[in-house]
């Protein structure tokens, strides 16, 4: 037990627990950054999804509604 306590109150294991925790951090803060670029990206795209396949459908029914006049 006291080799124990003498590892972890030893300042390298304190400073490498530190620099553990500081780059556990910074992964997290990169990959939540990044992710939320991807989700709005995401968004965008179905947006643009939506948006042609309402003009496709718009133009069907143009194309229904010329049919039946005929």
């Amino acid at each position: 037990m006291e080799k124990f306590k003498n590892y972890i109150t030893n300042p390298g294991t304190i400073i490498s627990f530190i620099v553990f925790i500081f780059g556990l951090w910074v992964c997290y803060a990169t990959l939540n950054s990044r992710l939320s670029a991807v989700e709005k990206a995401q968004a965008e795209i179905d947006t643009a999804y939506i948006q042609s396949t309402l003009a496709q459908i718009q133009t069907d029914i143009q194309w229904i509604k010329i049919e039946l006049q005929k």
